[in-house]
């Protein structure tokens, strides 16, 4: 899928402000006041006129998911998907989660994600090494 710089930042901006908004977690959903993970994905890139299926596993699978192994994570950029793993090693094929990669900020990679806390809809920081679940991204 190519997408252009404009689609890839107006789906970071909707990311992030679902991120900031705090909306509650909702298995299955995609918004607009409930996300779960794969449907705040879902929802950002909607807003860029990009259409994503409502499964991380499915996403990743689509959009060809650059195995960690072979991950530059320098080189991500706003608006990629970042994909964890779930049940079933640390293959592309057994995502168990979707968070979307919004920009490096003083040595700290952050990403929006919908995880299932009290916070609900939440943009966190991570690094690299501190994430031994994470599998791999697209972009």
């Amino acid at each position: 899928m190519s997408v252009t710089d404009l689609q890839r930042m107006t789906a970071a901006h909707e990311g992030r402000r679902i991120g900031y908004m705090h909306y509650p977690y909702g298995f299955g959903v995609a918004g607009p006041n409930e996300y779960d993970c794969s449907g705040l994905t879902m929802a950002a890139w909607a807003k860029a006129r990009v259409t994503l299926p409502h499964n991380s596993a499915q996403q990743a699978v689509l959009l060809k998911a650059v195995p960690w192994k072979q991950a530059n994570i320098a080189k991500m950029q706003p608006g990629d998907l970042v994909f964890f793993q779930g049940d079933g090693g640390d293959t592309v094929a057994s995502v168990g989660h979707v968070a979307m990669y919004l920009e490096e900020y003083e040595g700290m990679h952050i990403i929006a994600q919908a995880t299932n806390t009290q916070l609900g809809s939440e943009v966190i920081r991570v690094k690299k090494y501190e994430q031994p679940l994470f599998i791999g991204y697209v972009r």
